[in-house]
């Protein structure tokens, strides 16, 4: 069975898909961001405006439950440890 991860653990991989996100958005030039066609008729950019809309609803969600936003620490681009 599965270990339960920890909020250390959690924020540590969140931190580096993010950075592997990061990594693979600033090999796409700004003519490519805009074409049609990378998830059938959407754009990279078009992509990234739903994840990001995605992130925001979570975002949402888990202040709903928590009452906090400070127990993600990520809503305001915090992703160091001592922001969280």
């Amino acid at each position: 069975m599965d270990e339960p991860v920890t909020k250390v653990r959690l924020l540590d991989m969140i931190r580096t898909a993010r950075a592997e996100w990061d990594g693979l958005l600033s090999q796409v030039d700004e003519t490519r961001m805009t074409q049609p066609g990378v998830a059938g008729e959407w754009s990279v950019k078009d992509v990234i405006a739903h994840i990001t809309w995605h992130e925001r609803e979570m975002i949402g969600m888990l202040r709903a439950r928590t009452g906090r936003i400070e127990s993600v620490g990520l809503a305001a681009g915090r992703t160091q440890p001592g922001h969280l």
